[in-house]
C-alpha cells in the first residue's frame, strides 16, 4: 500500500503539461513583474484524479487535499527558483470497488528550476520535467494555478508494484491540480 501511495503522490505533485485557449482569466497583474519573490504554498487539490493500469484492475480514482503546510516558494528575477519546505497530502482513493485514504508528509515538491511567465501562463523548468500551469487568477498577494494531469509527464517504468501487479503499466494519468500561493 505504501507504493501504491508513493505513485499517487507523484503522479499529483509532477507538475503536468497544460495549455489554454481560454483569454477569460483573471488575470490582474503581468506574472513576469508580481512572481519575483517569495511565496507561501496555501493551498493544493487535486479532484477528478484517475489512473489506468492498463490491465484488468481497471482504473483508481484519487483526489488529494493538501494540509499543515510550511512550503515556500522563491521565484528570482534572473527567471530561476527554489522550493523549500513541505506539507502533508490527505489522498483519497478507489479501486476495484474499494476506498481507501491516507496521508503523507511530502518536502519540496517544486525542487528547483528555471520559471518562464506569459500574461495567462507560468512554465516551469526543473531536473525532472518542463511543465506549463494555466494562471486562474494573479494579484499582487495571491496566484492560484490550473495543472491539469495528463499522459506522458512521468517514467513509470521503475516505480515498483502494487502486490502482482506492476505500476510501470500505468497508460493514462488524468485530473485538475490547483495550487494556491500567498506572497510574504
Amino acid at each position: 500500500m505504501k507504493k501504491f501511495t508513493f505513485l499517487i503522490i507523484i503522479f499529483t505533485l509532477a507538475l503536468c503539461s497544460c495549455s489554454s485557449d481560454d483569454d477569460t482569466n483573471a488575470i490582474t497583474l503581468d506574472a513576469t513583474t508580481t512572481l519575483p519573490g517569495t511565496w507561501n504554498l496555501t493551498g493544493l487539490t487535486v479532484t477528478n484524479g484517475s489512473l489506468d493500469t492498463g490491465i484488468s484492475m481497471g482504473a483508481i480514482n484519487f483526489t488529494v487535499t493538501g494540509k499543515d503546510f510550511d512550503q515556500t516558494i522563491t521565484f528570482n528575477e534572473d527567471n530561476t527558483f527554489t522550493s523549500t519546505g513541505g506539507y502533508t497530502a490527505e489522498i483519497n482513493f478507489t479501486t476495484l470497488g474499494i476506498s481507501d485514504s491516507q496521508e503523507q508528509t511530502i518536502t519540496d515538491f517544486l525542487e528547483s528550476g528555471s520559471w518562464n511567465a506569459t500574461t495567462n501562463e507560468i512554465t516551469f523548468t526543473n531536473t525532472a520535467s518542463t511543465n506549463t500551469a494555466v494562471i486562474e487568477t494573479i494579484t499582487a498577494t495571491t496566484v492560484t494555478l490550473e495543472l491539469p494531469l495528463k499522459d506522458g509527464i512521468l517514467d513509470t517504468s521503475s516505480l515498483g508494484s502494487i502486490g502482482s501487479i506492476s505500476l510501470g503499466n500505468i497508460t493514462d494519468i488524468s485530473g485538475t491540480a490547483r495550487i494556491t500561493l500567498v506572497k510574504q
